[in-house]
């Protein structure tokens, strides 16, 4: 047999044992049975190219038409081994993150300053003015299906000094962004020169989640401890003037003192940041509410907590403001819930809490970062109760190498397709830097099977921090060089096709934490509705296939890809 037909017959047989792959995940999926480690997602059937086959044994792979986060590397590393040794659980879970799409960024405009500073940059007062770290936002009025003039509402993280503290508190606002493509004014930046201030703001509330609002903290594992710990703190202040000065028990009862007032210190919340929001209804608008992730600071750990508002009586109390900023409002907020409370990150300081739009099958998926691996991991966790949880940890969703950080940023929307589109983010400290505060972030665009998130494709880097824009590089800025997101809406879609796509995107950034600003990204993707049906032709013509009894109708690719 020549080279082409050993070729040939290797292909086969790979097809053949991928075949196999689907049958046994298909009556296991059929069966309810599921591993430990996939116990909250099961992975659809099998989808493979018949070219990334031949790719796989190619001696120069076409690194253009994998659409894989697997590297070129980790292909060639797969197809070392010979076709008994081969690995074929390795490449089960290859295959399984892998999707019948392709996707770039075509451009990047940068639009303006939506938010900047509350005191001139290169003033003695900048340093202790609040400043703005970042901005989620929601675009309100999603559920009102008979309404196109829906809310852009910032939920921006504003930031003040502490008294007798570094660190700083910070709240959420709630402010409306309109005429968001228009230049409304100039805003100066740290030179003294003027950028573009794009749309109007209207700052319905001031400080509209808190952590000095008892109601919302009031179920937090944390709070209900306070109400024990003042009350011994009390006694203990009793008993210790009870006592003569220098006395054994004068000792005993200062040091319970210190000791209780350090406990109080770090159960009391200090501040609620990177305010994430998705609204959803069940089905009737009327029911819609805005959910909101956010994390929540203590003195030496956080952990990530939703909320939730009644998007009627949100709308009703923006509109009411909107006529008289000074009328009476009543802000309903559920009390801040714990997000992740068992699993192996449940005592790990836990942030970035993201979910995707969208359930499958009853089944609500988000991702979030526990510090454990120095935050190099970021996690997938999954709900069969709605948004507001309960949230159980479902195992790793992607990590990012040695030395960085990474998470999730924002969810952006639901696409054609059966896949959902959001943003993530990677960082790194910079050493040597002249201030000690310089950052290195980017952003990355990441497009999942809402049936199977660990399926998906993520772009290059989409937005880096750029030294010829305001703020974002600025050694007078808070952190140099991060630029973090939290909120990011669908503008547009366009479809020259049935498997092309252009979306075009506007993305709320914080600019190194100094200024909220705005950049507009278009995206183009395109899906390989022929991948699966060029998979079908490979294994039907093979002769052997028919010994088994697999014929047209039980291969079934799309029925199967989405009834999953």
């Amino acid at each position: 047999m020549n080279l082409c037909g050993r070729k040939k017959l290797m292909v086969e047989i790979i097809a053949l044992m991928i075949v196999q792959a689907v049958m046994v995940i298909d009556i296991a999926w059929a069966a309810g049975i599921v591993t430990k480690q996939d116990k909250h997602t099961l992975s659809p059937a099998l989808t493979i190219n018949s070219n990334s086959i031949k790719n796989l044994f190619s001696s120069k792979p076409d690194t253009q038409k994998v659409t894989s986060l697997a590297t070129v590397e980790h292909l060639q590393e797969l197809t070392k081994t010979s076709i008994t040794d081969y690995n074929t659980e390795e490449m089960r879970r290859f295959l399984q993150q892998s999707l019948p799409i392709e996707a770039n960024v075509t451009n990047v405009q940068w639009k303006g300053v939506v938010l900047p500073p509350e005191a001139k940059q290169d003033s003695e007062d900048f340093r202790n003015a609040a400043c703005v770290l970042n901005a989620g936002g929601i675009l309100l009025g999603r559920t009102r299906r008979d309404d196109p003039n829906k809310m852009r509402v910032l939920l921006p993280r504003v930031a003040v000094p502490r008294k007798d503290s570094e660190r700083r508190t910070s709240f959420i606002d709630l402010v409306i962004h309109e005429d968001w493509d228009k230049v409304t004014g100039k805003t100066p930046v740290f030179s003294g020169s003027d950028v573009p201030l794009v749309g109007d703001l209207n700052h319905i509330e001031r400080e509209m989640l808190s952590p000095y609002d008892h109601d919302l903290i009031s179920q937090l594992p944390e709070t209900k401890k306070l109400g024990s710990l003042y009350i011994q703190l009390n006694e203990a202040r009793v008993n210790n003037r009870k006592t003569q000065e220098h006395s054994p028990e004068r000792l005993y009862w200062s040091n319970r003192i210190i000791q209780l007032e350090k406990e109080i210190e770090a159960n009391t919340v200090i501040a609620l940041e990177d305010a994430r929001a998705v609204e959803r209804d069940n089905g009737d608008p009327k029911d819609a509410k805005v959910h909101v992730y956010l994390t929540v600071v203590f003195e030496g750990h956080y952990y990530s907590a939703q909320t939730n508002h009644d998007t009627e009586k949100m709308i009703t109390n923006i509109n009411k403001r909107l006529g008289d900023i000074t009328a009476e409002v009543d802000w309903q907020w559920s009390p801040l819930k714990k997000l992740i409370n068992d699993g192996p990150c449940a005592d790990q300081n836990i942030k970035n809490f993201v979910p995707f739009g969208n359930p499958a099958k009853g089944i609500w998926h988000a991702i979030y970062r526990p510090s454990s691996n120095e935050s190099t991991v970021t996690r997938l966790a999954v709900s069969k109760e709605g948004l507001a949880g309960t949230w159980y940890d479902a195992g790793e969703f992607f990590s990012t190498p040695e030395g960085f950080w990474g998470g999730g940023s924002a969810f952006v929307a639901e696409l054609p397709g059966g896949f959902e589109m959001m943003l993530i983010h990677s960082a790194r400290g910079v050493e040597n830097g002249q201030t000690g505060r310089e950052k290195d972030y980017d952003l990355w665009m990441v497009i999942v099977d809402v049936k199977n998130p660990r399926r998906k494709f993520v772009t290059g880097p989409i937005l880096k921090a750029d030294q010829n824009r305001p703020f974002e590089t600025d050694k007078r800025s808070w952190h140099p060089g991060a630029i973090y997101s939290c909120f990011a809406v669908l503008v547009n879609t366009r479809n020259s096709n049935d498997d092309q796509y252009e979306f075009d995107i506007d993305i709320y950034y914080s600019a190194a934490d100094t200024a909220i600003v705005l950049a507009a990204v278009t995206v183009s993707m395109g899906i390989n509705n022929g991948f699966l049906n060029n998979t079908a032709k490979v294994i039907l013509n093979n002769k052997n296939l028919r010994k088994i009894g697999l014929n047209e109708t039980s291969l079934q690719w799309k029925t199967v890809e989405q009834s999953i």
